[in-house]
């Protein structure tokens, strides 16, 4: 996986977009059409060699034509200045055609200023529906879905189930060959659940619900969060991805197993991915969501910069044990966990700051330091055991030629209390609807929003598990001593512990990029209030209570609002970069 060792993460002054501004509430020209098959730069074209397993990173992945990049802004942004036009554009969205169920146009009135949308199923080279009738005769329809997913864990299934649910083609494609058993991650938090509730993912049974959850190993009630889903609730792994595949395959979603991505390349304006079964699907866009060591991301040379890992950890999973229970309790030097999934499956976790980073540990590594530590000897064999790091990597660039990044592909995060995997989740949320107005209109400035957006926040989040983790796994006197500070602050400062509340429960996320901010996600009964129905693809506008003062503001599908003037945008954000406590800032600022 590559990173530049060493490096810290991006400061606000170093975003990853920069671009002309425009009147803040600039309709966004719904009326006018880009074919989305005009070229993006950044994958191999017909007669370049394809990105293929084992090629010197980056190699094939010149740009069709040479534009001047802001750093980490990603070939695609060339696309942008060439098509932007006359076109007037900003951080606003204004509001958006919608879809009815198979994807098409449905007919509305055109608001005051707004041309009446293009119909996408009148001759022409407009909308994305045309995209499927300009591939080449040798690649039929069933091949060539609107959007290829590499990767079925959560972040790819539930992407593809936004995307399918509106009336996308979606192919899915899974190197391994049959969903991975493994428990993994297993908790899931109050935003997550309520992008669930909004698609109509539905648990059966309910997941269980419970009411704490953890800031460096120090326990944080979670069941005040303002949201319908306040709490913890636990879906081991397994559970999770077998749910979403049924899920979206309800929806038209077609997966495949045992399709490992073997070169990613541009041809007649979509990007085609090969698997080493020989398998191509040709899309307007490809997704990756492969996770944390990302074959897409390695072919397309995409660097992760942040901090590298510097401690190693184990986990395993062991059967109907009788372990004691223990929540990151410090034994001698080491950090130890035994905690229960079910009735049958108690997890447990050790780390031992003598272990060398890098290396992998093995069974007996595990039951030796487990033994010394606690004075308790594991079971015979578990039915998982990983060696991992403390990385807190963010890609450089979230947007390459017609690739994107989502979930573990984009940010290989330490998995600390579901931080990880709920990060993936909110990934895809952030994604879909901008995928939908990429397929409508073929302006990539909203996968280039999606880039600044999401870069803006996973900064933010990685220096956030940078200082949990110092809170759990270091015995310095140093580190030993804020713990303390911060167990104290967490009992008495009812400020402080909703601010981390918000934080773990990922109700807080907000962003600043280089020409807007947004403000953090109405909750369920502030949307209601609002009349806003969760599951929309478009943006809308409405009144938004803010502090008992009525807002004219747009609401985004995925439930975040910025005032139409504008004035006061940046509140959220600039509440969210204070740090959380002395250990270290969140944000480079």
């Amino acid at each position: 996986m590559g990173r530049s060792s060493g490096t810290r993460c991006r400061g606000r002054d170093e975003g990853v977009l920069r671009r002309p501004s425009a009147p803040p509430d600039a309709d966004q020209d719904a009326g006018r059409r880009l074919p989305c098959h005009g070229v993006l730069p950044g994958v191999a074209e017909p007669g370049q060699a394809a990105v293929q397993a084992g090629d010197a990173p980056g190699a094939a992945v010149a740009p069709h034509r040479r534009v001047d990049h802001h750093p980490g802004r990603g070939a695609l942004a060339g696309h942008v200045e060439a098509h932007r036009g006359d076109r007037s554009r900003s951080g606003a969205e204004g509001p958006r055609s919608r879809r009815d169920g198979l994807g098409r146009e449905a007919a509305r009135s055109a608001e005051p200023g707004e041309q009446q949308p293009a119909d996408p199923r009148s001759s022409g080279p407009v909308g994305r529906h045309r995209c499927l009738a300009e591939v080449s005769e040798d690649v039929t329809e069933a091949e060539a879905p609107d959007v290829v997913v590499v990767g079925a864990g959560p972040s790819g299934l539930l992407l593809g189930g936004i995307l399918a649910k509106a009336g996308a083609g979606v192919t899915v494609l899974e190197s391994s060959q049959a969903p991975n058993p493994q428990t993994r991650a297993s908790t899931l938090h109050a935003r997550a659940m309520e992008i669930f509730d909004a698609h109509g993912v539905e648990f059966a049974p309910e997941l269980p619900r419970h009411t704490h959850g953890h800031y460096g190993g120090l326990p944080v009630d979670l069941s005040q969060v303002r949201s319908g889903r306040a709490g913890v609730w636990k879906c081991p792994q397994p559970d999770l991805v077998r749910t979403l595949t049924g899920w979206a395959r309800r929806h038209g979603v077609r997966l495949h197993y045992g399709e490992h991505v073997e070169s990613v390349r541009d041809q007649g304006g979509r990007c085609v991915v090969t698997t080493r079964t020989g398998r191509t699907a040709s899309g307007t866009l490809v997704v990756a969501a492969d996770g944390e060591r990302s074959t897409v991301r390695s072919l397309l040379g995409i660097e992760c910069d942040g901090a590298p890992a510097t401690r190693v950890l184990v986990q395993a999973d062991f059967h109907h044990s009788r372990l004691a229970r223990r929540r990151f309790e410090r034994r001698g030097r080491c950090t130890v966990t035994a905690a229960p999934l079910s009735t049958e499956i108690t997890r447990v976790m050790l780390h031992d700051p003598l272990w060398p980073e890098g290396e992998a540990r093995t069974l007996d590594d595990l039951r030796t330091a487990w033994a010394t530590s606690t004075g308790e000897t594991l079971p015979a064999n578990p039915s998982w055991l990983r060696t991992f790091g403390d990385d807190t990597g963010v890609a450089r660039r979230l947007v390459q030629g017609r690739v994107v990044l989502c979930g573990d592909a984009a940010h290989p995060f330490i998995p600390i209390g579901g931080q990880a995997l709920n990060t993936s989740l909110m990934d895809a949320e952030a994604l879909g609807w901008r995928i939908l107005r990429y397929l409508d209109d073929g302006d990539p400035q909203s996968l280039l929003d999606y880039q600044d957006e999401r870069l803006s926040w996973l900064n933010v989040l990685a220096g956030r598990l940078r200082a949990q983790a110092r809170l759990l796994f270091d015995t310095d006197a140093a580190a030993t001593e804020s713990k303390v500070l911060v167990a104290e602050k967490l009992a008495g400062d009812a400020v402080y512990r909703t601010k981390i509340a918000d934080c773990l429960a990922g109700v807080d996320v907000c962003y600043r990029t280089p020409t807007h901010a947004v403000r953090r996600r109405l909750a369920p009964a502030q949307l209601r209030r609002a009349g806003v129905v969760p599951g929309v693809s478009r943006v809308r506008r409405a009144l938004v209570s803010d502090n008992g003062t009525d807002v004219d503001a747009w609401i985004r599908p995925d439930h975040h609002w910025y005032p139409v003037a504008r004035a006061g945008a940046r509140r959220d954000w600039d509440d969210v970069v204070r740090p959380l406590d002395n250990l270290e800032p969140e944000v480079a600022l």
